[in-house]
């Protein structure tokens, strides 16, 4: 959700529960236009609101000129204060998918879990009781780093690749038909692929990115129309809060999270 547009983006999902006070909107047009310029992002967009037990994160993200490959994560607590989140690395993101409960927002609190493991030796098997411990700032990281692996999304041809390989907003791109916005299909996910392959170049990976309507189960995302077939709105079912939403025959567009952080895992028994 570019910073730009905020309370133009902001009403089109209101039908669907994303609602921020005027205080907050105020201070967020604010304190994101200072942020880019502090930081010499190129743009600045609000990513979403983690709902915390006694406070909640607002996540930013400052791009640079490659939209998909320089990008970093920041949040606040006050919509005013701005500080970047920590890299979410492999091992981090194994710790915290093993975590559950909400997170309480306090940043330096430390999350705990029994976690039982099995241990093969030979034919003895024998079962081990660890705790894993992660800050919830840590927590914070990995859990933005999923959902926007999971289930960030942009329509078909709004981005396109330069000369030098990096992926930026397509000016030619002026929407979808309604037709075409309400089937997953015209939809491509929008984060760095997990594959290694093609030389490790995630900007020629991102020319065969699949659409969401491949994701596993199927049903995974469902497609509604609001205000008329005004706005199309798809929402993920792994991450209850996640909206990719974009206005047929527009170039508005855009996805945003407002939720507890908190991933279904047990989808494919709901379906």
């Amino acid at each position: 959700m570019d910073a730009e547009g905020l309370s133009g983006d902001l009403e089109l999902l209101s039908c669907c529960g994303v609602v921020l006070s005027v205080e907050q909107r105020t201070q967020l047009q604010s304190s994101l236009v200072i942020l880019r310029k502090k930081c010499k992002f190129q743009q600045v967009q609000l990513w979403g609101v983690i709902h915390g037990v006694s406070a909640d994160y607002f996540i930013a993200v400052g791009l640079g000129r490659d939209e998909l490959g320089d990008r970093k994560y920041l949040y606040s607590q006050d919509c005013k204060q701005w500080s970047q989140l920590p890299q979410a690395d492999r091992s981090l993101r194994d710790k915290c998918a093993q975590l559950q409960g909400r997170f309480t927002g306090r940043p330096e609190h430390v999350h705990e879990q029994q976690v039982l493991e099995r241990v093969e030796d030979g034919e003895n098997a024998q079962e081990t009781t660890t705790t894993v411990e992660v800050q919830e700032v840590d927590r914070l990281a990995a859990v933005v780093y999923s959902i926007q692996q999971d289930s960030a999304a942009v329509p078909k041809g709004a981005y396109m690749q330069t000369h030098d390989g990096a992926v930026v907003r397509n000016k030619s791109f002026h929407g979808l038909s309604l037709a075409e916005a309400s089937r997953c299909s015209y939809y491509l996910h929008f984060s760095p692929p997990q594959s290694s392959s093609v030389n490790n170049d995630i900007h020629k990976l991102f020319l065969y990115q699949d659409t969401v309507d491949k994701d596993q189960p199927p049903g995974c995302w469902s497609v509604t129309k609001e205000q008329g077939g005004d706005t199309v709105l798809l929402r993920n079912l792994f991450w209850p809060g996640q909206v990719v939403y974009h206005k047929p025959q527009t170039s508005t567009f855009g996805h945003f999270y407002s939720g507890t952080g908190e991933k279904t895992t047990d989808l494919l028994f709901m379906l």
